[in-house]
């Protein structure tokens, strides 16, 4: 008689600031949802503990890139609230004569 093996759910609370840059990090780097992204991170933790201490430099590096994506994704946001000779006063005031 063969049972099949249930999924197991694990759950962890983020502050909306790590959630943000965990959601960021995820379009960048290419998994298809958070919840994917938790489990391959848990996964290659388990199957390699020393990653975790291994990894501390490249850990940092993804998370300095997480952040300017997301700077990079708030200045596109700003460009297109913002008036068009805060963003390039050289353009306007040509446009102006």
């Amino acid at each position: 008689m063969h049972i099949k093996a249930r999924s197991k759910m694990i759950s962890f609370r983020l502050s909306p600031k790590e959630y943000d840059q965990f959601r960021e990090f995820c379009i960048a780097q290419g998994p298809h949802s958070v919840s994917e992204l938790a489990r391959v991170a848990v996964n290659k933790l388990v199957s390699d503990p020393t990653f975790a201490t291994d990894n501390v430099l490249e850990a940092r590096v993804n998370e300095l890139e997480g952040q300017i994506h997301m700077l990079a994704l708030e200045l596109k946001r700003l460009k297109q609230v913002a008036a068009p000779e805060l963003l390039d006063p050289l353009m306007y005031s040509k446009s102006a004569s």
